[in-house]
């Protein structure tokens, strides 16, 4: 098998292992937001939004990243074999862990007020806030364990973990039926609760060696953590804060009924296409941060990469243009029908996100943090600017195509960094996969919004057809589905 062959195979085993976990958890997250949609409708979904997004941003906030670089601390000392190592820097994170969580505790229930007026525009939900603080804490410890579980290599019981916490959530789904907007608190505080108790059960028998540390210690040892942590709680936290402002400025502009059509447009745009970034990010970065000096094998590694996603998500793009009123209408409700052009313009602008997706990663595992939150900054920044505007001069609509416009920006802007960084270029096979899935999908695009009937039918019906097939040719073309096959049997046998 050509190593090139093997890369291919690799990227696509990954994406087998993972996705089954992220089936389970968006089949889960489709039928909690079709309840609220029910039940609560457009005006409930942008409340719970506007909490989620709240408690989102400030978690991010205190957690410092500390999660994020934990893993790799962890991973590090369990290499070692050491068991007083592995226990100490087990130890140093926790009390980390339980430290920012207690944190943030206290800033929203000291701020619950202010923050109610800065999400709202009143101080309706000040004690909500005050409620919803203690999930900060809750929250905190059950992503913490997950850091223990994958820093350790458990990735079978932190997948467990993630399902069920996911499954079991659906126990709170009657007391929207029962409260109405009033079982959106309580909903999140449960939901939080059952994860920690999920997290507990599941990461009892994992064995760490019981190490005493003073305090001082703790802080010295710990901030190494914090200043890896930061600089992606920095990139990540720009995201984060503009979608929590972007949230308020709807809210402002057109109320809750806006923000929670918003939330729903890109619940359907993300959670059709998110299992494929999530499960090929497991993956992925270990393997650019492996060959972090190779820029050769880099720039192959990217290319392969952009590939697959492109002919993965190619097609799932072009079924959720054309079948986008039933899906709508499928996990939410009729009422929710007025965002089928916003998540139509937003999967089309996914394709010029995966392309970025795959040079994101070079830069932090080059390790050049500077030039990655430079980099995330000034996208970030043209994007959330472009989605006010957008949405300013065009309603939800507007921030579609600001989605497509900043992300062309988005990625051109990290392409002329990596080019004269590092050497960076697309392949000619890679522009070629492109130009042919965004040319077909734009079609489809413009058939489904321009033509009607029979016509609309034939016509979409064709090129989908044609998409679907290009992209399983030029698949099978990397990784031979009947050499799969082939292998398949003989073990089997």
């Amino acid at each position: 098998m050509s190593s090139s062959s093997s890369s291919y195979r690799n990227i696509l085993k990954a994406f087998g292992i993972f996705g089954g976990v992220q089936v389970v958890t968006i089949l889960v997250l489709l039928v909690r937001s079709k309840v609220v949609a029910i039940y609560l409708g457009p005006s409930g979904l942008g409340v719970a939004t506007l909490f989620n997004s709240t408690l989102a941003t400030i978690g991010a906030i205190i957690g410092l990243g500390i999660s994020f670089s934990a893993v790799r601390e962890i991973a590090a000392a369990n290499s070692t074999e050491d068991k007083f190592l592995i226990g100490q820097t087990i130890t140093v994170f926790r009390k980390w862990i339980w430290f920012t969580g207690f944190v943030g505790v206290f800033i929203i229930v000291v701020f619950a007020r202010q923050i109610s007026v800065w999400t709202f525009g009143s101080n309706t939900y000040t004690y909500s806030f005050v409620f919803l603080a203690i999930t900060i804490l809750l929250t905190a410890y059950t992503n913490g364990q997950k850091t223990i579980l994958q820093g350790l290599g458990k990735l079978k019981k932190m997948a467990n973990m993630t399902i069920w916490s996911s499954i079991l959530g659906l126990v709170t789904l009657p007391l929207y039926y029962l409260f109405g907007l009033n079982g959106i608190v309580p909903a999140i505080i449960i939901t939080a609760i059952i994860s920690v108790l999920i997290s507990w059960y599941i990461s009892k028998d994992v064995k760490v060696q019981s190490v005493k540390i003073e305090n001082r210690q703790v802080f010295i040892l710990g901030m190494s953590m914090v200043k890896i942590g930061l600089l992606v709680t920095i990139s990540g936290l720009f995201y984060t804060l503009g979608t929590y402002v972007l949230n308020i400025f709807i809210n402002k502009i057109n109320g809750p009924n806006d923000v929670g059509l918003y939330q729903a447009g890109w619940m359907i745009t993300n959670q059709a296409v998110g299992l494929v970034f999530a499960a090929m990010s497991v993956d992925y970065y270990p393997r650019l941060a492996a060959l972090n000096k190779d820029n050769i094998r880099i720039n192959e590694q990217v290319n392969h990469q952009a590939e697959i996603m492109l002919l993965i998500i190619g097609t799932i793009v072009s079924l959720l243009i054309i079948f986008i009123p039933f899906v709508i209408k499928l996990l939410l409700t009729d009422s929710f029908l007025t965002i089928s052009n916003f998540v139509r313009l937003s999967s089309l602008g996914i394709l010029f996100k995966a392309v970025h997706w795959c040079l994101g990663y070079v830069i932090l595992a080059k390790g050049d943090t500077r030039l990655y939150i430079i980099s995330e900054f000034s996208g970030t920044t043209i994007m959330f600017l472009s989605y006010f505007a957008g949405y300013y001069y065009l309603g939800i609509d507007g921030i579609g195509y600001a989605f497509i416009l900043s992300y062309i920006i988005y990625l051109s802007i990290y392409y002329f960094i990596l080019n004269k960084g590092y050497g960076f270029k697309f392949n000619e096979t890679l522009i070629k996969i492109f130009l042919i899935i965004t040319s077909i999908s734009t079609l489809i695009y413009l058939v489904s919004l321009l033509v009607n009937g029979t016509l609309n039918i034939f016509l979409v019906g064709t090129l989908a057809l044609t998409l679907v097939t290009y992209s399983i040719k030029e698949l099978n073309k990397r990784i031979s589905f009947k050499g799969i096959f082939n292998q398949f049997v003989t073990k089997k046998l």
